[in-house]
């Protein structure tokens, strides 16, 4: 034999030989020229170069395999029949190269009994890598494809607020791993948002007009495209709000004697209940419930407030009523009547301290004459 760069020239010494199973440096067998004489080949050894794994995360490892066992033929030789076979190429040269999305480290460079090994170290960006082996003139790629790690988003928070109003709630995802800044989206109209390169909590102020479920969108991912695993839910309840204060707020009665008392009502929808406050709406609650039993000292005006038995929202007005002190009513009928002249004046003769009608000077005529402009008004 007799050639070079791999490719021996074989030459017919006596008789016909057989050349199998051979490398010639070429995948397609024996170039032109370098068989001459009776030589017959029929297979050949190929380049093969492959990656184990096929597929890494970011920063994962594979280890690349290129040997010369592949048969034209279908089926590799067995390595054993290799074992022995020189070292090449002579002197060590480069046999990987060419890594994409990623680096080599500890690369051979000879083929020892037929193999050579590297170790493929994926970047930080995912996508189809690659690294290139040569022996002698043929050169083979191994694909090795760097997938998307695992990226936590879990979303957390909601809480619940009055419909109708300008109440937000504050819906929290929190991202781990990847690749940063991340692009966060939630669903149903919450939002999306692009993190800065250190951002991985992410606070989202919604509104929704009803009670809505927040989770992560599908759309969102890291610096690389790569998708954010969502994790959890927020749940943002709306509760009903009172569009109208209670009608119809009464009195029963509407005056009542010193020392008197009267129920308030009122009246609302289904799905609502009363609450009654003085001094303003909303001011000191009365208590009692939507029907309570007041003892006024004087006029005294109560205001009545719708609110949602689900959520405790409630109307943003009040209804009210005046309750009077009708001294008039001298025997707390709750109705002004004759009989409360008579005893009235059956009061005033046996000096009865509530006939001080006006409040001075002690009981006198003047507190007869008080009385009964009082009932004749009415009060």
């Amino acid at each position: 034999a007799s050639g070079g760069s791999g490719n021996a020239v074989w030459q017919q010494i006596s008789g016909p030989t057989t050349a199998d199973d051979n490398w010639w440096g070429l995948n397609t067998g024996p170039a032109a020229g370098a068989v001459v004489g009776t030589t017959a080949v029929s297979t050949w050894l190929q380049l093969r170069h492959s990656a184990s794994p096929a597929s890494v995360v970011p920063g994962g490892t594979s280890a690349l395999t290129a040997d010369i066992f592949g048969r034209n033929s279908g089926g590799p030789i067995a390595a054993a029949n290799l074992v022995g076979l020189p070292a090449f190429p002579s002197p060590a040269g480069t046999i990987f190269s060419g890594a994409t999305l990623g680096t080599l480290s500890g690369a051979a460079t000879q083929y020892v009994n037929g193999v050579a090994t590297a170790t493929f170290t994926a970047g930080a960006s995912p996508g189809s890598g690659s690294a290139i082996a040569t022996a002698n003139s043929q050169t083979q790629s191994a694909a090795i494809a760097i997938q998307c790690p695992t990226i936590t988003a879990a979303v957390t928070g909601g809480g619940s607020f009055c419909g109708g109003g300008a109440s937000t709630a504050t819906v929290t995802v929190t991202v781990s791993g990847g690749a940063r800044p991340y692009t966060v989206t939630l669903n149903n109209s919450g939002g999306s948002q692009l993190g800065t390169v250190s951002q991985t909590v992410f606070n989202f102020v919604v509104a929704p007009a009803g009670t809505t479920t927040y989770a992560l969108a599908a759309t969102s991912h890291d610096a690389s495209s790569c998708p954010l695993a969502g994790s959890g839910s927020a749940l943002v309840t709306v509760n009903p709000t009172p569009s109208a204060p209670p009608t119809l707020a009464i009195a029963t009665p509407r005056f009542v004697c010193p020392g008197g008392s009267t129920v308030l009502s009122a009246t609302v929808p289904a799905g609502q209940v009363v609450d009654w406050f003085t001094g303003s709406c909303g001011g000191t609650l009365v208590p009692g419930g939507t029907t309570p039993t007041v003892t006024p000292s004087a006029a005294t005006t109560y205001f009545a407030r719708a609110r949602a038995t689900s959520g405790d929202c409630v109307s943003a007005a009040c209804a009210s009523v005046t309750v009077t002190i009708c001294k008039a009513d001298y025997n707390c009928s709750g109705t002004t009547t004759v009989q409360d002249i008579f005893d009235f004046l059956s009061g005033w003769f046996a000096a009865d301290p509530r006939a001080n009608f006006n409040g001075v000077n002690g009981i006198t005529v003047q507190d007869i004459f008080d009385f009964l402009a009082a009932w004749f008004a009415g009060c």
